[in-house]
């Protein structure tokens, strides 16, 4: 695998100017492919980012938020004690140097505190780099070494309350191994999130990496169909553009697509 020691890549809480709620997410922490990086802050105002145009968020009128750096769905109504799914590994393009990670989690929309799982896809002069890694915010992220990521592994993943204040973070390569700590999170579970996201890299969000399209599939908050709605859906919007859009969710309301472009793609058929 090559590994990318020149940036320092960093994954953080949702950049946000929402479009039903004001920032709040300011806090970041980070894995670099191979390495393993101190927590550092982050500002929203610091990354340079012009706001969002009016055009870019009305283009698509289902949203219920916007990021900088997020983009997926998130359900923020009630408490979690479960999260789970799957997705496919996007192949990023090698054309263009970029950044980009997929997971799931729980928290981090209404408080700093983030538990989350996932894989990551980079490409740096022209090498891709994928791996798989597990977060609790403020900690740094840990990068998982028990089996190797590839694009077009079907990914399964969870986080899961067990008592108290453990957890159980779990995550599947299909046909390559898995892996599963339990952890300590002290994290009120307000929200559970699918998300795409283009994580920070050397103090700034970086350029989301060129991906092919992500289908997230067989969704489940507290053990249950989320029931997708539209206005959980957010984008992902970078110097006034859209450059990340999910699709509405599939007719089972547990799965969505989402792909790198202002356009939405179609839901996953049944």
């Amino acid at each position: 695998m090559f590994r990318f020691h020149s940036s320092d890549r960093r994954r953080t809480s949702p950049q946000a100017s929402s479009v039903l709620v004001a920032p709040r997410r300011r806090r970041a922490a980070g894995l670099p492919v191979g390495l393993v990086l101190a927590l550092s802050a982050v500002l929203t105002a610091s990354f340079g980012f012009a706001v969002p145009s009016a055009a870019a968020v009305s283009a698509h009128r289902a949203i219920g938020w916007y990021s900088s750096n997020w983009a997926g769905y998130m359900a923020t109504t009630g408490t979690f004690a479960s999260v789970s799914g799957t997705w496919t590994v996007p192949q990023v393009s090698t054309g263009q140097s970029g950044f980009s990670a997929v997971w799931l989690g729980i928290g981090g929309v209404s408080d700093n505190e983030l538990i989350q799982v996932g894989t990551e896809q980079d490409s740096l002069y022209g090498h891709a780099s994928y791996n798989a890694w597990w977060e609790i915010l403020p900690a740094p992220a840990v990068e998982i070494h028990s089996f190797s990521v590839h694009p077009g592994d079907i990914i399964t993943a969870s986080v899961t309350h067990v008592r108290g204040r453990t957890w159980r973070i779990f995550i599947s390569n299909r046909g390559h191994g898995t892996f599963t700590t339990t952890r300590t999170w002290d994290g009120e579970g307000t929200s559970a999130e699918w998300i795409v996201e283009a994580p920070v890299v050397n103090g700034r969000v970086g350029r989301l990496a060129r991906f092919s399209l992500v289908t997230f599939n067989l969704l489940k908050a507290n053990g249950r169909n989320p029931r997708l709605k539209p206005s959980q859906a957010g984008v992902l919007i970078q110097r006034g553009v859209r450059v990340a859009t999910p699709s509405l969710p599939d007719a089972q309301g547990d799965g969505f697509a989402l792909q790198r472009s202002s356009t939405a793609p179609r839901p996953p058929g049944p």
